[in-house]
Order: C-alpha cells, then structure tokens, then sequence
C-alpha cells in the first residue's frame, strides 16, 4: 500500500545516505525530507511508484554485486527520471504542486 511505500521509500534513501558515512550530508539530507516527502505525495501514483520500486531494486542489486560503476550509474538514473518527474509534474500544474 501508499503508506507502506513511502516508509520503505523514506528508509531506503535514509540508508543510502547513511552508507557514504558523511555526516554533513546525512544532515542536510534530513533537512530536505520535508521537502522531499511533499514532492513524492504529488507525484507517485500506480505508474510512478513501480517505477520507483524497479529502480530502488536495480541500485539495490548493484550494490550486492559491489559493482560500483553499475551502482552509480543506477543511482544517477533513478535521480535523473525521478527529477524529469517532478518537473514534468511542476509544469502540467502551472509551476505550483
């Protein structure tokens, strides 16, 4: 379900920010969940929320692989689509969420 998704969703970037073991980056991170959980409430729906999913599941499997070219590329993929998201929402609603 939505509510379970966004915990997991919060979780899984929480982690990741955790692994780079940058404690300024941790903290200028939870400073922008606020923001962030706003913009993923406006546009995750069916569509968007799987896509979320497969992309979380291909840094995931890269990171068990320990590939770290295939990891970055994974991250900076899923960064790109979830960013082209929010803008391509930002436009359809006249720049307002």
């Amino acid at each position: 379900d939505y509510e379970t998704f966004i915990n997991n969703d919060r979780d899984f970037h929480t982690a990741l920010v955790q692994l780079t073991g940058n404690n300024r980056l941790m903290r200028i991170y939870t400073q922008l969940h606020v923001h962030t959980h706003g913009a993923r409430i406006h546009y995750l729906d069916g569509d968007n929320l799987r896509l979320a999913l497969d992309e979380h599941k291909n840094i995931v499997d890269a990171f068990k692989r320990g590939n770290v070219d295939q990891a970055k590329a994974a991250l900076r993929s899923h960064i790109s689509t979830v960013k082209a998201r929010i803008l391509e929402l930002l436009e359809s609603r006249g720049g307002k969420l």
